[in-house]
């Protein structure tokens, strides 16, 4: 990523502040249509997830809970297994132990964007 920001800020004559924030809007467009893919099937889900481990929740039950009052529905516990599993599966989240992080700090700032926008 250094050598992406420097040959960016480089060619473009941005500054690196710049060239870094250029990074991970072009990044963040390709992690929307990559995580498009995946969890297109339970779409509501899946974000709710990503939206509570971003915002600190790391175990199960802190996931799970967070996810059911987001979405407003129950989920019988081997479901939300099965979600969380497919999204380390891909690679979009990791399991250590008994937590539950984003792997890639540039999903975790996409992830961060699509919250904090207004909903439609």
């Amino acid at each position: 990523m250094a050598y992406t920001l420097r040959l960016l800020s480089w060619s473009t004559k941005l500054n690196h502040r710049r060239a870094l924030e250029k990074v991970f809007e072009t990044g963040s467009k390709l992690v929307i249509e990559e995580l498009e893919k995946i969890i297109a099937p339970s779409r509501w889900r899946y974000l709710a997830i990503l939206e509570a481990i971003t915002r600190g929740a790391t175990h199960w039950i802190q996931i799970k809970t967070y996810v059911e009052y987001r979405t407003r529905t129950r989920i019988a516990d081997k479901n939300f297994t099965d979600l969380l599993k497919k999204l380390v599966k891909y690679g979009v989240i990791e399991r250590q132990e008994d937590q539950y992080k984003i792997i890639d700090p540039l999903i975790e700032h996409t992830i961060k964007t699509i919250v904090s926008q207004p909903k439609q």
